[in-house]
């Protein structure tokens, strides 16, 4: 049910979203806080079953009959299907459609105009619709000329193409009156059954996930057979033609398969049974790379940066250690990761999450959490709060626009459309309000325009650059936005084809004139170069008093790379010399040749290989140009470059040389030898430099690169460049996070320390602060008998670094009652209170202590960091066995 996004980690603290809905991104990770937002929740013990996004919604499916806004506030009848504001969390009141039984499948149109749900219902709105109904996103109402009838058994899963047509699968045996076993394949439009059969000859399809190429769909399916217990099997197909993709065999699945989230790689299954199960395939062949065993239904699967998330009824062991309902495995190596832990209750556990871009979503059979009480679903935000974000458009941009009333087919939104004879002015743009900075015409009093359009060019030099992309709109009454002619945005309109003269659904008045809404859309809809942005305004009637018109483009921002790993650069590997030309931003690279990062030869990594000359005339020198973008110079503080080279490099920005590193002094051409020469580890070091930001341009930047060999027999050649701005440091551990603990007074050596050691699945968990005595405990540990303290408290929690080169401190942010002895991967980097010499269980700290309940700061080297899984390990030790109190807090972050 899950689809995996492209993404590219320029600007990314987030991943990317489709605006029909979520799919699972490796690459970046957000971290998420293990508090859940305050939102809406369902009433009871009803259960969300499944979880879409489109558009600025998030819909969510379950046997539920209520809303309410808070754990122990007054229900508000909602019946199995409800729309909740993407941002806020709050109950969409205007959608309410009245279905009668359980919703176990949401999907929302490529528009976002329609959601398609499915489960044991037989009505909505008083109306026949047999366990398959198409609704309109803004009030529930059933789509006109959408019909499909599923006379009996479920609908479990739904995955929609970007033809909007339907792949749908349960436990049915027909649909529209003809003979279709578990799946079938439907027009989004108008429910006819599409010629297209996958053959599944047993069982039911319990999940659906077509890849976002829409080169595959995979199919999970489980399996009763009497005398025999429910397995299941995992199938890949063509989604246009229906045939088994060749030389895909999953033989290894034996249990019913819950749920499916991919990687470009790697096929995450969560499969139930007897004894649930988290399986990792290849994607190549079906073949298992990794299973683990629960000891309970694992029921779904969403992968997010470099975790695939778990989770599901089990409730005490899932494979080597302790864990409930929820874990995460590293995608990189398919160990398990259990530094996140958000903690939710719940009997029969989870039944989908779903990353909307931003907010990651649970739902199941939640009636609890902590410390945050939730019921039904819980959604949580990133660590910080909402990331700074660039504008690619800016309210007050100049636009272009026609304002005479006339009806415009579909050619104005394309990139060859003239704009001759249209008018220009800055936004706010529209009349009648007094506000406009730009008045647009009306018309005559009682004649209204209906439509006034509006078209602006956004140039974007690396699509793979883009993480997030958000729409923020002021529109009066009703907007339709497209980019590049695909429509991505339809607000206040009918659905259906859309001309001059059709009118928004209703006349916005008051506050929502002026307000602005939010859409996440998919990086996708950007082309590499010139994108047009086009907009209609339409009038609710042809007497309205006015309209309005501005737009926000935005771009994740925390911190910003105009320059990322596999971003394309020019680049030229003749061996020819050049002059200083090449550096400037003036210079005309048009004939070189691009290729994505990292460039280079010999090393059997490279994403484009560069030719290297002939074997014992080498080039010396390779030259590589990237070009970029700044919008506000204003807002760019800092600039930092992170650069791999093999053997040297220098590097100019906008012709003004920055780095020199591994290379003579004074002049340098192209027959300029490295230094030295460079091996491993040396030659796959990342290095990081501040560069003066006050070298930027408003506009067009190039950063430009020469390597340089150190010899012509050099057998390998290395070239990759990461360009940040406002580069802050990276939290690694955040304050207030889950830690695992042992407080059972027993002396535990010095193994606890180190990233090996496994006896920490026996800890105990629990969210700082951490300690007892104070009251202000999130976790109270044990403290021992009275008058007889435990010396000593032991804590670890294990983090993630993508590559620890790129950080050369860390800043430790420390609470801690009475004294404090900090290892990182095994290795003391900090004591606080304690006595100078070996320190064992048995010693006290140096005396009470001040400012116990007060953070203190300290900044350690980062050289202990390493690729993957690290572990921060803290021993805190009392002032002696009469002392009332301990506490514990940590943040540490890298720079």
């Amino acid at each position: 049910m899950k689809g995996t996004l492209r993404l590219g980690l320029v600007l990314a603290l987030l991943a990317s979203m489709l605006v029909a809905g979520a799919g699972p991104v490796a690459g970046a990770e957000p971290e998420f806080s293990e508090t859940a937002d305050q939102t809406w929740m369902t009433n009871g013990i009803g259960k969300v079953f499944s979880i879409a996004t489109g558009g600025n919604k998030t819909f969510i499916g379950g046997s539920f009959t209520g809303m309410r806004e808070t754990y122990n506030g007054s229900s508000f009848p909602q019946k199995y299907v409800a729309a909740l504001d993407l941002w806020t969390g709050e109950l969409i009141a205007s959608f309410d459609p009245d279905v009668n039984g359980e919703v176990r499948a949401v999907a929302v149109s490529p528009d976002a105009s329609t959601v398609y749900i499915g489960g044991t219902f037989t009505q909505v709105n008083g109306q026949t619709a047999t366990r398959l109904a198409a609704l309109n996103a803004s009030n529930g109402n059933l789509k006109s000329g959408f019909s499909v009838t599923i006379p009996n058994h479920n609908v479990e899963a739904i995955e929609v193409d970007s033809d909007g047509d339907l792949f749908v699968g349960g436990s049915f045996v027909s649909v529209n009156g003809q003979g279709q076993r578990s799946l079938a394949k439907i027009n989004g439009q108008t429910g006819a059954l599409i010629g297209w059969d996958a053959n599944i000859t047993a069982g039911r399809v319990e999940s659906l996930l077509l890849t976002n190429d829409e080169s595959r769909l995979y199919i999970g399916t489980s399996i009763d057979e009497e005398n025999k217990a429910t397995y299941g099997d995992l199938f890949a197909v063509n989604p246009e033609t229906a045939n088994a993709v060749p030389g895909f065999n999953a033989a290894s699945v034996d249990k019913p398969v819950l749920d499916i989230s991919v990687t470009e790689d790697k096929i995450y299954l969560a499969e139930g049974g007897s004894g649930g199960t988290a399986e990792i395939l290849r994607v190549s062949n079906g073949s298992r790379r990794e299973r683990y065993r629960a000891d309970g239904d694992v029921q779904t699967v969403e992968v997010i940066g470099d975790r695939a998330y778990f989770a599901g009824h089990w409730v005490q062991t899932f494979g080597p250690i302790e864990s409930f309902h929820f874990v995460a495995v590293n995608v990189n190596n398919d160990n398990i990761d259990d530094s996140y832990w958000p903690r939710l209750n719940g009997t029969n556990g989870l039944h989908d999450m779903h990353f909307d871009g931003y907010h990651f979503w649970m739902g199941g059979h939640v009636t609890d959490g902590n410390p945050v009480a939730r019921r039904g679903f819980a959604r949580y935000s990133p660590v910080g709060g909402t990331a700074p974000l660039t504008p690619v458009i800016e309210s007050g941009a100049e636009w272009a626009f026609r304002d005479d009333g006339a009806s415009l087919g579909a050619g104005w939104r394309k990139a060859g459309f003239g704009e001759a004879g249209w008018d220009r002015g800055d936004a706010e743009l529209g009349y009648g309000d007094g506000d406009e900075t730009t008045v647009v015409a009306s018309g005559p009093a009682n004649n209204r325009h209906i439509t006034t359009y509006f078209r602006r060019a956004v140039t974007v030099y690396d699509t793979s650059d883009i993480g997030y992309l958000e729409i923020q709109l002021r529109r009066d009454d009703g907007v339709v936005v497209y980019v590049n002619e695909a429509e991505v945005i339809r607000d206040n309109m009918p659905s259906g084809p859309i001309n001059g003269a059709t009118l928004a659904l209703a006349e916005v008045t008051g506050s929502g004139e002026s307000a602005w809404t939010r859409w996440l859309l998919s990086p996708d809809i950007l082309n590499e170069g010139e994108n047009i942005v086009a907009v209609e305004i339409h009038q609710a009637s042809n007497s309205g008093p006015d309209i309005t018109f501005d737009m926000k483009m935005l771009v994740d921002n925390k911190p910003e790379r105009f320059i990322d790993t596999g971003a394309t650069w020019r680049y030229l590997d003749t061996g020819a010399s050049l002059g200083s030309a090449w550096r400037n931003r003036s210079f005309n690279d048009a004939a070189w040749k691009k290729g994505e990062s990292q460039l280079g030869y010999g090393e059997k990594d490279e994403a484009t290989k560069i030719k290297k000359g002939p074997g014992g005339d080498r080039h010396i020198t390779s030259y590589f140009r990237r070009d970029f973008a700044v919008y506000d110079l204003g807002a760019v503080s800092t600039l930092e470059l992170e650069l791999l080279r093999d053997d040297g490099a220098v590097v100019y920005l906008n012709g003004t040389e920055v780095v020199r590193t591994n290379m003579p002094s004074g002049s340098i051409n192209s027959e300029t030898r490295a230094s030295k020469l460079m091996n491993e580890p040396e030659e796959q070091k990342w290095l990081r430099y501040s560069l003066d930001p006050g070298l930027l341009v408003a506009g067009d930047n190039v950063l430009a690169v020469e390597i340089h060999q150190k010899g012509p027999k050099s057998k390998d050649h290395s070239f990759d460049a990461r360009l940040l701005l406002n580069a802050s440091p990276e939290v690694l551990v955040a304050d207030g996070v889950s830690w695992r603990f042992h407080d059972k007074g027993v002396d535990k050596g010095t193994n606890w320390r180190n990233i090996a050691y496994a006896g920490h699945s026996n800890w105990d968990r629990g969210k700082a602060e951490l300690g007892y005595g104070d009251g202000d405990e999130v976790t109270v540990v044990d403290s021992g008998p009275d008058g007889d303290h435990n010396p000593t408290t032991y804590f670890r929690r294990k983090f993630n670094v993508a590559d620890p080169d790129v950080f050369s401190v860390l800043d430790i942010r420390l609470i801690r009652d009475d004294g404090a002895v900090i290892y990182i991967n095994g290795t003391e980097v900090l004591r606080n209170n304690m006595p100078s010499g070996p320190i064992t269980y048995d010693d006290w700290a140096s005396g009470s202590g001040s400012g116990e309940d007060q953070w203190k700061n300290f900044t350690v080297s980062a050289s202990l960091l390493v690729a993957g899984t690290n572990v921060v390990a803290v021993e805190i030790h009392q002032s002696g066995p009469n002392s009332s109190d301990i506490s514990f807090n940590l943040e540490l972050t890298g720079r």
